[in-house]
């Protein structure tokens, strides 16, 4: 299992974000657990110094997803993805060309349901400091940890572990921030030369 992010460095401009919204109130109708009631009108605009690649970068909508073109649209059609949404969001360049792109939203809050928990470990984070380890069987016993601690202490997975998947691309909805694609997405990708994302192999157990 390999996780995907957006590139910063000299191939995208060495700029983050890529792309900022005309209208952020728009972007900020995302979530993270459900798709917007009415489809929000989205449009970007290049940053002054960023290069257009196939998958940009963006730092208004915080709910999960991808901004992506065409290219990368049509090759996702052909992989099992998580439960997902195109919202068109056209791009605007430094030039005032007009480039076709959409946001792929990404909502399936029951994929909790992949982890292993058993197998997991967990612990408990304020800010940047750890404050140890939690045990953790099941959501259940998530759901009542959660009741006990302040708003700033999050519960975070090291040496994730899933039970079987047959996704090539997801993003669980807690304990872990990578968006994970599988051995055969990782390489279709590479192979048709998407620009704009950085392919790592996934942290897990």
């Amino acid at each position: 299992m390999y996780s995907i992010d957006n590139r910063t460095d000299k191939e995208v401009g060495g700029v983050f974000p890529q792309v900022s919204f005309n209208q952020v109130k728009e972007a900020f109708k995302f979530k993270h657990n459900e798709f917007p009631d009415n489809p929000p009108v989205l449009s970007t605009t290049l940053e002054k110094r960023a290069k257009l690649t196939d998958m940009l970068s963006q730092a208004s909508i915080s709910g999960h997803g991808l901004l992506v073109n065409s290219k990368v649209k049509d090759l996702l059609s052909q992989f099992s993805i998580m439960e997902h949404k195109f919202f068109d969001c056209p791009v605007a360049d430094q030039n005032g060309d007009t480039h076709q792109y959409y946001w792929m939203a990404l909502v399936q809050p029951d994929l909790f349901e992949l982890i292993d928990f058993e197998q997991t470990s967990f612990f408990l984070k304020k800010g940047l400091k750890n404050l140890g380890e939690v045990p953790l069987r099941n959501m259940g016993d998530y759901v009542t940890l959660k009741k006990d601690l302040d708003s700033s202490t999050i519960v975070k997975a090291s040496n994730l572990a899933l039970k079987s998947c047959n996704l090539d691309l997801f993003k669980l909805p807690l304990f872990d921030n990578n968006l994970y694609v599988s051995e055969s997405l990782k390489t279709a990708l590479t192979e048709n030369a998407i620009t704009g994302i950085e392919i790592k192999k996934a942290p897990m157990s």
